[in-house]
């Protein structure tokens, strides 16, 4: 009797105390943004190491069934053909959307089936669907495309700076995303404390260092 109890009290205990730790109402614009660009880099990462396990799977079944035509395919002509076309502008801007486009959707599965992603829980965000709940893959993935297409404009140089000052401006005046709004999302922050601050500036490296590997690729 004695043990029910004492369990009872410690559930509620973690309860008030889960509820005290996080708050709808703050506004903690920079937490977002780089929990997004560190979710960013790590859905990149994950998005380019699962094309090469693909491609590397289908080069190797084709070349059992068909040596000869992918030899042609992978020709040195070819490779070259595909990295100039890559190293012109076009190529450059292309490849920053799709790149973008298939770690958004990583970002989107790893939230859809674990309800947190690592860029949101280092800084202390979570996301829950208008009943409290953890968002399930549709939502996640509607959620996380919504962002890649009116938060980073497609991550298009230039135009998404212009897409993400337009989704501080309305967050700071309204408190809320129009992706979030439109979805009936709701966003809770950790309360700033010592732990928070260290895990902020944990992830801030993790995105500086991240950024660095990305970009000597």
């Amino acid at each position: 009797m004695f043990a029910k109890f004492s369990s009872f009290i410690q559930q509620k205990i973690n309860t008030l105390l889960e509820n005290t730790a996080w708050n709808e109402k703050g506004f903690h614009p920079w937490r977002r943004f780089l929990a997004r660009m560190l979710d960013l880099i790590i859905g990149t990462f994950l998005a380019i190491g699962l094309i090469g396990a693909i491609f590397g799977g289908l080069v190797l079944v084709c070349d059992y069934f068909a040596p000869f035509q992918i030899d042609n395919l992978l020709s040195p002509e070819t490779a070259q053909t595909i990295t100039a076309f890559f190293e012109s502008f076009i190529g450059q801007v292309l490849d920053i959307i799709l790149t973008s486009f298939l770690a958004t959707l990583v970002t989107a599965l790893i939230l859809g089936l674990t309800g947190s992603t690592i860029g949101k829980w280092i800084f202390g965000i979570k996301v829950r669907d208008a009943d409290n709940n953890k968002l399930n893959v549709k939502a996640a993935i509607k959620r996380e495309m919504n962002v890649y297409i009116g938060g980073l404009a497609l991550a298009i140089p230039i135009i998404s700076l212009c897409a993400l000052a337009h989704s501080y401006s309305r967050l700071k005046q309204k408190g809320k995303t129009i992706w979030d709004d439109q979805g009936n999302f709701i966003v809770y922050y950790h309360n700033p404390n010592w732990k928070q601050c260290i895990f902020n500036v944990i992830g801030f490296l993790l995105f500086i260092y991240g950024y660095v590997v990305i970009r000597s690729l």
